[in-house]
């Protein structure tokens, strides 16, 4: 049996019909019931903060997928499903973390997570992805309106891996034993930078150009959007990381699940209505 912790976020929204298309005995720990079930799933209302919920959540697991939201309580809830599952006799446990870097409070995190369930005796497969193409839909609504998005990274490239690549990994991981003990860094096809997403996006219809801004100009347009202040933190780290590391694609989608990386292009080619002007006209 496999338990998916993180069922309706972006990658394990992904990873369930996959599951269930390779007839996987899967459960999904969930906090709110999704409003379109994944046929031959079965899901589980709790809170992984929950030691009652989580312990019968485990019940009869051998694997465990594991991918949180980013936020103040994603330390320690990590930290209690490591314990669960080892407590539990899970056999395998495979995490979504981040790419190994000590510049990004996140990822530090995230290596803490990988050190304690090394240390609890799990086998393990660790997913280290750079950011997904989904983050740029929240970029959607600005875009629509305005035209433009900001940020800080000039014109320095972030290689973003589309979250569906990424679930394809985990459901070979949780499907075969190919990946076991190892962490792997998935990367999409090639390095992007912001002025080429607006480039892109203005060769499929909707006029777009990318504003950049400094680090202190970003942070006060994000302070006026009432952002919470560890978010705030987080998209500076990260978008500081992008200014001063180049990121080199790797092969590993390719490697485990036999298929190319998704591209950018394809990506907002095909979500390209998100991306329309308000005033009526959209983009072919």
């Amino acid at each position: 049996m496999i338990l998916v912790i993180g069922g309706t976020g972006t990658v394990g929204s992904a990873l369930l019909p996959h599951l269930a298309a390779c007839r996987a005995p899967v459960t999904a720990l969930v906090r709110i019931g999704p409003a379109e079930p994944v046929a031959g799933v079965r899901y589980v209302v709790g809170d992984a903060g929950d030691p009652v919920a989580l312990r019968a959540a485990l019940t009869g697991v051998d694997q465990v997928f594991l991918a949180m939201s980013n936020g103040p309580r994603q330390r320690d809830l990590e930290l209690s499903v490591v314990e669960a599952a080892a407590r539990a006799g899970v056999e395998h446990l495979v995490k979504l973390s981040a790419p190994a870097t000590d510049m990004v409070a996140v990822a530090r995190l995230h290596r803490e997570v990988e050190h304690a369930i090394v240390a609890a005796g799990l086998d393990h497969t660790f997913l280290r992805p750079y950011a997904f193409h989904q983050n740029l839909l929240r970029l959607a609504p600005m875009i629509a309106y305005t035209g433009m998005f900001t940020g800080t990274t000039g014109d320095h490239p972030l290689n973003m891996v589309d979250a569906r690549d990424v679930a394809d990994v985990a459901a070979v991981a949780l499907t075969t034993r190919h990946t076991r003990g190892q962490a792997l860094v998935l990367t999409g096809p090639e390095p992007i930078s912001y002025p080429e997403v607006a480039r892109l996006l203005t060769a499929l219809g909707r006029p777009t150009r990318y504003l950049n801004l400094s680090p202190d100009q970003m942070r006060r347009d994000l302070d006026r959007t009432e952002q919470p202040s560890w978010l705030v933190d987080h998209l500076l780290e990260i978008q500081a990381l992008t200014r001063t590391h180049r990121e080199t694609p790797t092969p590993t989608v390719r490697t485990v699940t036999g298929h190319e990386p998704l591209r950018l292009v394809d990506f907002l080619t095909e979500h390209r209505l998100a991306f329309a002007t308000r005033d009526g006209a959209q983009v072919r």
